[in-house]
């Protein structure tokens, strides 16, 4: 249950010794980047017996390399706010735990409108779990000075020329939560806000405990606006406690009470509670939960999203489609302990999480730390080393959020670390060494090719089955399930044949990369986590089958395969093409063999083409070496013999795959003629 996850990723949040700075930061937005503009126009305004006074701060005191303004966030704990969820948000939403508020354009604008302003302060005042004992009057009387002292210094405050964002913090001293000090800082449980304007030798300070408690507390009496439950059964503990409330509220949308699903047709508007009920101490985890998730959640790459969801089988569409053609998609990892007995550790694996990765620091990343954008696509979140007592949980949704209009893709569950650290080792030694020798391979320029398909697993796995099975065979190798080559090979040998009708020698390389890829991916998937030896040549094994059919060394063991045949057949057709050109100036294959663009079959390779090379050879006189007369002789009855047998039609796409490899990966020895036919 997704509701249970999110409660199970908060739970270690509030038992854990974080201090109350950075607790505020887990269960507020000030971290969020969506939020860093509103910290450039902070207004605080004092007020106090002798009167009211006010000021304009910028938290952002710095600009990061690329010239973007970069928060203060050693200070924002002291300024705790949420970002609206859904609704309109200039208008007052929810509670607020403390009167810091955001202000937009308009508000800010309309700070030379009194009235206004005044409406507008008067309605977060009413929602504010720190004034909520306090008589409506004076709450009006505060909105009225607060808006006074705005509406004075509105010419200094407004700029009419940019678009603002801001923070409008009313400092009444009379709310035992602010106080000032002499000192610059005093320790937990206080927070330094700013200067005073009344007292420029004073500090205004922040008691951070009553910032959490009403924090929570506004979030609990949120939820019991739908319900609440005296003495209920907790949906999720089965235990018996004294009050309940829905979980259906807007703290994360996923949950929203706007989706009228889950709602039965006999409850009314605060009869929620009905559905699934949660304690206090549940609602309070489930609340550090949301926040921690809002916070790690990413979209997935526009030039991932292609690679996954673009057609497989027609290289030219894939190649024209643009990257904004595909809808976003988000992604939340989950890490969920299997046993709540170390908080401090899971509070360090979140860190990791929450930390931006540095760009710098690629190459620096230490073997052990989980890559969740090569394993997931999820950019930039990397996971430290953890035991097999965790599980990763990755939810991929799409959607408009602040609409509360979701549709999950896929939610991959229990995936055990020591697992997804085998699948990154598999990953890592493809994107490396296993990638720059299959480019050498087909004889392809390393620095003018890209194939982006191979960097990350969702793409990888995407390419391979097709867009509609990405996410069940995602699922599938997290789960260890077993896998097949087929379907590859039934769309490599299609997209192959179709290149070859063009005579897209470039691209049916890069199609073979990424086949040849995939099978080492293949291999080492089954011999390292499936523990089984499936018979999947390695690279490393056709490199050498080249070799030796250039020395003219082949064996017997050599044609037992059918690939092997496809293969030696594709290098014996290159070696004899190649001279062929020189006499006609013309390509063997597409001259004699695949005529009039028709389809390249196993049966063709085998009459049309190595079948009548004797008789062209005698014809032109062609000058061949003795070892594609050697090799011939076998294939020509290997052929005959897997003919008989069924294998030549049964295994036509593994074939065309293989023949293609030895084609085009086939290389010149000294001495043979220079001129080819490419």
């Amino acid at each position: 249950m997704l509701l249970d996850a999110i409660i199970r990723v908060g739970r270690p949040i509030v038992h854990s010794s974080l201090s109350n700075e950075k607790r505020i930061k887990y269960l507020t937005d000030i971290e969020n980047d969506t939020c860093k503009n509103f910290f450039e126009n902070v207004f605080i305004v004092e007020v106090s017996e002798m009167g009211e006074t006010s000021q304009m701060i910028n938290l952002q005191d710095h600009s990061d390399n690329n010239g973007n303004p970069v928060v203060n966030h050693d200070r924002t704990s002291a300024f705790p706010f949420f970002m609206p969820s859904g609704g309109n948000p200039l208008n007052a939403q929810g509670l607020y735990p403390a009167p810091c508020y955001l202000m937009y354009d308009r508000h800010i604008k309309e700070f030379s409108d009194k009235e206004k302003t005044t409406s507008m302060i008067l309605a977060r005042l009413k929602r504010t779990i720190s004034l909520k004992n306090w008589e409506d009057q004076l709450l009006e009387e505060i909105a009225e000075k607060v808006s006074e002292e705005l509406f004075s210094k509105s010419n200094h405050y407004i700029n009419s020329d940019d678009k603002q964002l801001g923070v409008l913090y009313i400092i009444d001293y009379r709310l035992s939560m602010f106080d000032v000090s002499n000192h610059h800082s005093l320790g937990e449980p206080w927070l330094f806000i700013n200067k005073s304007v009344a007292d420029n030798n004073q500090s205004i300070i922040v008691n951070s405990e009553e910032i959490i408690e009403h924090t929570i507390e506004s979030r609990f009496q949120e939820a019991q606006e739908l319900g609440v439950a005296e003495n209920s059964v907790s949906t999720l503990s089965n235990q018996k406690v004294e009050k309940t409330v829905s979980a259906y509220n807007k703290t994360w949308l996923w949950l929203s009470p706007t989706w009228e699903s889950p709602r039965s047709i006999y409850w009314k508007d605060d009869e929620w509670v009905k559905g699934i009920r949660l304690s206090r101490d549940e609602y309070e985890s489930y609340v550090y939960g949301t926040q921690f998730i809002k916070r790690i959640q990413t979209n997935l790459s526009s030039a991932l999203l292609k690679e996954m969801f673009a057609p497989i089988t027609n290289a030219e569409a894939k190649r024209h489609m643009k990257t904004t053609s595909f809808d976003s998609i988000y992604a939340i990892p989950f890490v969920l302990p299997l046993l709540e007995k170390d908080s401090q550790q899971q509070i360090e694996i979140y860190d990791k999480l929450l930390r931006p990765r540095d760009p710098q620091e690629k190459e620096k990343k230490p073997g052990s730390d989980l890559q969740l954008e090569m394993l997931g696509g999820l950019r930039g979140r990397i996971l430290p080393k953890m035991s097999d007592e965790h599980r990763l949980m990755i939810l991929y949704y799409s959607g408009d959020l602040g609409k509360g209009n979701v549709h999950i893709r896929s939610v991959i569950e229990d995936v055990i670390p020591s697992i997804a650290t085998k699948l990154q080792k598999i990953m890592k030694g493809l994107q490396g060494t296993e990638k720059k020798l299959l480019i050498q391979d087909f004889q392809l320029p390393e620095n003018k090719i890209e194939i982006r398909r191979m960097d990350y697993l969702p793409s990888l796995i995407s390419n391979a089955y097709g867009p509609g099975y990405v996410w069940q065979k995602m699922n599938d190798v997290f789960h260890r399930k077993t896998l097949t080559l087929r379907p590859l090979q039934k769309v490599i040998a299609y997209k192959l044949n179709e290149l070859a009708n063009k005579g897209n020698l470039w691209q049916m390389k890069e199609e073979l990369i990424f086949y040849h890829g995939f099978r080492y991916f293949y291999r080492r998937y089954n011999s390292e986590l499936l523990k089984i030896e499936k018979e999947v040549d390695s690279m490393e094994s056709w490199r050498n089958m080249l070799e030796r059919y250039q020395e003219g060394a082949l064996t017997d063991e050599d044609f037992k395969e059918t690939s092997h045949v496809a293969f030696i057949s594709g290098l014996a057709l290159r070696q004899f093409s190649n001279s062929y050109y020189q006499k006609t100036g013309k390509n063997y294959v597409e001259h004699r063999v695949m005529k009039f663009g028709s389809k390249l079959t196993p049966e063709m390779i085998w009459k049309q083409g190595l079948l009548r090379t004797e008789e062209v050879y005698r014809q032109w006189d062609l000058g061949l070496a003795n070892n594609y007369h050697k090799a011939l002789q076998v294939l020509l009855i290997r052929l005959l013999e897997l003919d008989k047998s069924g294998k030549l039609r049964k295994e036509k796409d593994a074939f065309i795959t293989a023949f293609w490899s030895g084609y085009l990966m086939y290389e010149k020895k000294k001495g043979e003629d220079e001129n080819d036919s490419e």
